[in-house]
């Protein structure tokens, strides 16, 4: 048998369907994954502490604090406005009032919206410090006073600049 290549065209590589499929399919496949890697590297996860295991440990002292806050019956109402942030610690039993208070704002899940800011006291339990610019959502709330003998944390929402943190009832 014998061929006729008078019949055969020669029909140039960019022409056929089956080139473009060849090369498409790894082009795309780079630029995907290209594409991934800038995903990832500009919304990486924030790194997990070093000291971890630490950080696991203490959690019986921050019990321990937690429970000293609802010994004492303490509550703190807080409001962050323009020039500065303002605190009320209130007791149930007297106590010596701590001559600093921290204010932590943490973000439930960007640490880089974390805030803290430090208030001095003012007199009768009044606390004020510098502003805390923290947008309008839920947060974690800590205060803890300088030598962290006792702690109150909550979540709250700041959507009106205030919050109330109490000592959380053991269950």
């Amino acid at each position: 048998m014998s061929h006729d290549s008078s019949h055969q065209t020669n029909t140039p590589w960019y022409k056929i369907p089956l080139v473009w499929l060849m090369i498409g399919i790894p082009v795309s496949s780079v630029v995907l994954g290209l594409s991934l890697v800038v995903i990832a590297v500009m919304n990486a996860d924030d790194v997990v502490a070093d000291d971890w295991y630490k950080q696991g440990r203490s959690i019986n002292r921050d019990l321990d604090s937690e429970a000293m806050a609802q010994r004492f019956g303490l509550a703190v109402n807080f409001e962050l406005k323009d020039d500065a942030t303002e605190a009320q610690l209130t007791a149930k039993t007297p106590i010596a009032w701590p001559e600093h208070l921290q204010l932590a704002l943490r973000h439930p899940t960007f640490a880089k919206e974390d805030k803290v800011v430090v208030l001095s006291h003012q007199g009768d339990g009044l606390y004020a410090g510098k502003a805390a610019h923290y947008g309008g959502y839920d947060t974690i709330a800590t205060i803890t006073p300088d030598d962290n003998y006792w702690r109150l944390q909550h979540r709250v929402s700041l959507s009106a600049g205030k919050a109330t943190v109490k000592a959380q009832e053991t269950r």
